[in-house]
């Protein structure tokens, strides 16, 4: 089971503003698969464990260096050099295809290491997302018939809220290394049209039995339930 990536709310700011959380002096955590590793920059260290947990290397953090979109650090001592290159662009983990702000790429006494780091509930929090399609079928946009598309909003706290596009809701959120999920959700009980309900039936259920996520290279998000049902966002 891999650990939840957690962002401190003293850098969430920063996450959204573009600059890293390292520099904000908060530990960053990145890892990779094939062979399993994982590496957390703290503001004093570095520690890299490799092989499933068989290797540790800690050295003292480096100064950062900035780079046209990313960072670099070069640390070495007696016994180790450490190479490490932050770029920041989504990355999918190569197993669980959770997405990722940042491509890390590792050299640890020669040998390469390629992975994914940051928060990736970062990826979902910031400007709200417009529903397009749900459980397969396309959502025309806002119009009196059909009422506005849903949305969600994603916020640092945990929280993600919006409108079915006939009632507004929230509730909770999490993501971790098996995935996303939402719930309980809680809504207002307006009374909707036929057609809108159904709708709406359906998007909160695939919310409450969220499982996972993926954000493609066309920019939407889906959202994967436990079933295989999807709701598709993008931003406009």
């Amino acid at each position: 089971m891999m650990p939840r990536v957690l962002l401190l709310p003293a850098v969430a700011a920063a996450v959204l503003s573009g600059t890293c959380p390292a520099a904000a002096d908060a530990a960053y955590g990145a890892r990779g698969n094939e062979p399993g590793w994982s590496l957390e920059i703290a503001p004093d260290r570095m520690t890299l464990v490799t092989d499933y947990g068989a290797a540790r290397i800690v050295v003292p953090r480096p100064a950062e260096e900035t780079v046209p979109g990313g960072r670099r650090y070069d640390a070495a001592t007696q016994a180790h050099r450490l190479r490490v290159a932050i770029d920041r662009r989504t990355c999918r983990d190569t197993m669980t295809g959770m997405p990722y702000p940042d491509h890390v790429a590792v050299t640890i006494d020669g040998r390469d290491l390629t992975g994914c780091g940051g928060d990736p509930a970062a990826l979902l929090q910031g400007r709200p997302w417009t529903v397009r399609e749900v459980a397969g079928s396309a959502i025309p946009g806002s119009s009196d018939a059909g009422g506005p598309p849903p949305t969600l909003a994603f916020a640092l706290d945990g929280r993600v809220s919006g409108t079915t596009g006939c009632n507004a809701y929230h509730a909770a959120y999490s993501v971790t290394g098996e995935g996303l999920s939402i719930g309980p959700v809680a809504a207002t009980r307006r009374a909707c049209p036929p057609g809108l309900l159904d709708r709406e039936t359906a998007f909160l259920r695939i919310l409450e039995a969220a499982a996972r996520h993926e954000m493609p290279d066309d920019g939407t998000l889906v959202v994967h339930d436990a079933d295989g049902r999807t709701i598709v966002a993008a931003r406009e």
